[in-house]
């Protein structure tokens, strides 16, 4: 079921997981900044064009293997890809999303 697609240039990541992983930053930043709830960032975004919202996702994911991504990314491009402050206490806190029943939310 996956599509091959043409990379033009060698890059850092898959090209969707570098897409969404921004959004996922800025979903994080808005939480942390108190702009929204991660409930209501969720709504808002599967009320726009995502099947699932960004806490939901990264729940699914893996929020151990989200932050490993974003070192990743932040080892090759720079400082902007820093794992946000919230995503690493869910980390220490042993809340890794669905695997283990909790993670932004709890299963």
């Amino acid at each position: 079921g996956r599509v091959c697609v043409e990379v033009k240039k060698d890059s850092p990541g898959f090209i969707a997981n570098r897409i969404y992983t921004p959004l996922f930053l800025e979903a994080f930043k808005a939480y942390e900044e108190g702009v929204a709830s991660k409930e209501d960032i969720d709504l808002a975004m599967k009320n726009s064009y995502l099947p699932v919202g960004p806490f939901e996702l990264a729940d699914i994911i893996g929020l151990d293997v989200l932050h490993s991504s974003l070192e990743y990314y932040q080892s090759e491009l720079g400082p902007s890809w820093n794992p946000p402050q919230s995503l690493r206490q869910l980390i220490r806190a042993g809340r890794l999303g669905k695997k283990v029943g909790k993670g932004w939310y709890d299963y």
